[in-house]
């Protein structure tokens, strides 16, 4: 049984956060102290939360992709020139290895996009050096993949129209 209902309303600036807990048994909705929250305080907050049942989390976090990376991967997944978002992650998430971390930046790709930093000092550039490095390969799509890899210097186009609304962040 559900026993309450914990929503964050997401900036990308912590201390502009704001967190609501709905009680689903009393039928009471308040504010969730003054934050700054993070995903960890808010999953800290749910398990904490008394009574018997669950608490659910949510987060009204923007998501999306470049273009770019919906052009360099549609013929992959097997995808329109003109997919969208929705089409592309449906199709993406049962990509093999999609959710796999890479643990070496060779691994990385458009379509295994989450990585794990090695321990160190050096541990991110090292990465960083293996995602480049690996687009300088031979294989047909690495242009590609260095176009969308996080060493990329361009932003996502929406992330420029947002900063540029919102100067502060």
């Amino acid at each position: 049984m559900l026993r309450a209902i914990i929503c964050a309303d997401w900036s990308r600036n912590s201390a502009r956060r704001a967190a609501y807990v709905a009680d689903i048994p009393t039928r009471l909705v308040k504010r969730l102290g003054s934050g700054p929250f993070t995903l960890r305080s808010l999953v800290d907050t749910a398990s904490a939360y008394p009574g018997e049942g669950s608490v659910l989390v949510g987060i009204d976090a923007p998501l999306g992709a470049p273009r770019s990376l919906l052009a360099a991967t549609h013929q992959e997944l097997g995808l329109p020139a003109t997919a969208n978002f929705v089409d592309w992650v449906t199709k993406a998430t049962a990509f093999p290895a999609f959710f796999s971390r890479a643990v070496e930046g060779a691994q990385w790709s458009p379509l295994r996009p989450f990585f794990m930093v090695a321990p160190g000092a050096d541990g991110r550039n090292r990465l960083f050096r293996a995602i480049r490095e690996r687009g300088r390969g031979a294989d047909g799509d690495a242009r590609a993949r260095a176009r969308h890899s996080p060493l990329h210097g361009r932003r996502a186009r929406s992330d420029r129209r947002y900063s540029q609304r919102h100067p502060e962040n």
